[in-house]
């Protein structure tokens, strides 16, 4: 129910509309006195000019009449203008959104900082929320992110709200995939230099230890997002509401609907918040080094189901209502408590907010959920030199059908 409905149901507004149309109606009648606006009742019987009750009755109700119309314009105001604060609890967050809406069968754009109405429900039962980031996409990562539209359009049949954090060359990639499919696909469109910003507040003083420098690919503030997702996409009870969201990187090959992976969902035990595919390679092994040089018996870093292997943040499913609610792994987000982490495991990673979801994994395991290796079929063997004697352990994925191939590191994708 949106605002306007509410407002025009509540007691208060029915007791403003008792006070000035029935109480004016009742004292006119009964005084037979001309009630206009900007005038008073004369008791001068030689300055009063009578008019017949029936006159004034339909003189009284055209005005409350038209008081009603105004007051509807200014409901309906309300309304528009509350869909504005769906990312806008300030004047920096009205700059990220822009979408593009479904209503009534037809796609109404609506650029940055309009006031149109977001109609898109999170629900599974009306549309499964999926997020993705489209930036710098061109060469290897064009051709990729092709693959990537191309299949989720191939294999999906779901409805779709489809968030995605793009720059311009991006937007236009994803509309020229998803427009044709409007009637099943609603997408929201986030700035990425926007986002950026806002993201920045939270990695400053973190990206020293979770990218390799400057140059990096996953230096890119947007690649901390993951984390942070609870916080910019919208909360509430309101129906544009996200409580669950499918995070996918661009570099994947979906073979299988989305709606079974959202499915995952319903595997979560109490407490799990992030469901993510173990890292297929030894990566962990490699960062983790130095503490387990002090700790020979951590079984950090060793490969499953043995140890901690850590986790790939290819695919990422989050319930962010119950993240909302849960005081525990929101205090995790905190800097100050990341550094702790950090020296505690003398903790250096690269690859952005996989290496912090892995970190905080390492003491809270009890957060995470284990997407199983088909919804995550990691291809890169980028670690395999240097430990090729146990890089199997790690790369294995010993299922009958891959339902998401990974081509992390520019790794080329099976054609079949």
């Amino acid at each position: 129910m949106d605002i306007c409905t509410r407002l025009r149901r509540s007691p208060l507004f029915r007791a403003i509309l008792l006070l000035v149309i029935v109480v004016p109606l009742l004292v006119m009648l009964y005084t037979g006195g001309e009630i206009s606006s900007g005038s008073h009742y004369d008791t001068s019987k030689h300055h009063r000019s009578r008019l017949s009750s029936e006159k004034r009755l339909e003189d009284m109700l055209q005005r409350h009449r038209d008081f009603l119309g105004e007051a509807d314009a200014v409901l309906g105001s309300l309304g528009n203008r509350s869909s504005m604060l769906l990312l806008a609890e300030s004047e920096s967050k009205k700059t990220i959104y822009r979408a593009s809406q479904k209503s009534s069968g037809t796609v109404e754009k609506n650029r940055i900082g309009s006031s149109g109405s977001d109609k898109h429900n999170s629900s599974h039962a009306e549309c499964i929320n999926i997020l993705f980031i489209l930036t710098d996409i061109r060469g290897r990562r064009e051709s990729s992110a092709h693959l990537f539209l191309s299949s989720l359009l191939k294999s999906s049949n779901a409805a779709l709200c489809c968030h995605v954090i793009a720059d311009t060359s991006g937007e236009k990639i994803a509309n020229a995939f998803l427009s044709p499919r409007q009637a099943q696909i609603q997408t929201i469109f986030y700035d990425s230099e926007a986002i950026a910003k806002r993201v920045s507040a939270f990695v400053t003083d973190l990206r020293s230890s979770f990218s390799s420098g400057p140059g990096n690919y996953f230096n890119n503030a947007v690649f901390f997002i993951a984390p942070v997702l609870h916080e910019l996409l919208p909360a509430g009870t309101s129906s544009n509401a996200v409580e669950r969201v499918i995070f996918l990187d661009t570099d994947l090959k979906l073979q299988a609907d989305i709606a079974e992976l959202y499915d995952e969902f319903e595997h979560f035990k109490p407490g799990q918040l992030v469901g993510m595919a173990y890292e297929n390679q030894p990566v962990y092994k490699h960062l983790l080094a130095q503490y387990t040089a002090l700790h020979p018996d951590s079984w950090l870093g060793r490969p499953y189901p043995n140890g901690i292997i850590g986790y790939n943040s290819g695919v990422i499913l989050q319930d962010l209502k119950a993240i909302r609610q849960n005081k525990e792994y929101l205090s995790l987000l905190i800097p100050a408590k990341i550094k702790q982490l950090l020296d505690k495991y003398m903790f250096k990673g690269h690859l952005g907010g996989q290496d912090l979801f892995t970190l905080i994994s390492l003491d809270y395991q009890e957060f995470f959920y284990r997407l199983p290796c088909q919804w995550n079929r990691q291809l890169c063997r980028f670690w395999q030199k240097g430990y090729e004697a146990i890089f199997d352990k790690y790369y294995q994925c010993d299922v009958p059908l891959v339902k998401i191939y990974h081509g992390n590191c520019q790794t080329s994708i099976p054609n079949q």
